[in-house]
């Protein structure tokens, strides 16, 4: 028969260290795959389902991509009823037609905005918090494009603004080629946004 051997202390030790590595390694590992799932799977989603509330795919578009536009939105209205030319809009209008059209803005409840630097500052309040979205815009070639948007904390944490202001420009770009509309020209100065359109 063989005679008992116990381990040595110093190997308990090292199996042990083992053991813990290994459990601390898995953790680490699921941490990080979870928040890759969240940056680059629900995230997005996320901002896509605001950018569906706040401005749906515009009926012409939605047959091609399958979704369902609304034809009586926010985004249509305040596009047909753009004047060719020049127009200025104040952050006063501006507010006020956000502040006419409650359901149309939904899931935010409020949004205020303001005009200053070259950008575009919307705070705006949702689900019991409060965030500023600013976003710089510009015109090329008869499209709205969005060429810087950042969304401050808490509901950066839970929307990508870069995500949500492609989504809502693209909406826009797509609503004025349905209309046969285009920007011509765009400036954000102190207190008001001035479009030239056609």
């Amino acid at each position: 028969m063989r005679p008992w051997h116990r381990p040595s202390p110093i190997a308990r030790d090292t199996g042990a260290r083992r053991g813990c590595l290994r459990g601390c390694a898995a953790i680490l590992f699921i941490a990080a795959l979870l928040l890759l799932v969240y940056t680059f799977g629900l995230r997005p989603m996320l901002s896509r389902a605001v950018a569906d509330q706040i401005a749906p795919v515009p009926v012409a578009t939605a047959v091609t991509i399958g979704g369902a536009g609304r034809a009586d939105g926010l985004l249509p209205t305040a596009i047909a009823a753009l004047p060719p030319g020049e127009l200025v809009l104040t952050e006063e209008r501006a507010n006020d037609f956000l502040a006419a059209r409650p359901d149309a803005i939904a899931p935010l409840k409020t949004a205020r905005l303001s005009f200053s630097d070259g950008r575009a500052i919307a705070t705006i309040s949702a689900y019991g918090v409060s965030s500023d979205a600013i976003v710089t815009l510009t015109a090329e070639e008869g499209r709205l494009v969005v060429t810087s948007a950042r969304l401050a904390a808490p509901l950066a944490y839970v929307l990508s603004a870069d995500e949500l202001a492609r989504l809502l420009a693209e909406r826009l770009n797509a609503e004025l080629t349905a209309q046969g509309r285009r920007i011509d020209e765009l400036r954000i100065e102190e207190g008001r946004l001035i479009l030239v359109t056609s």
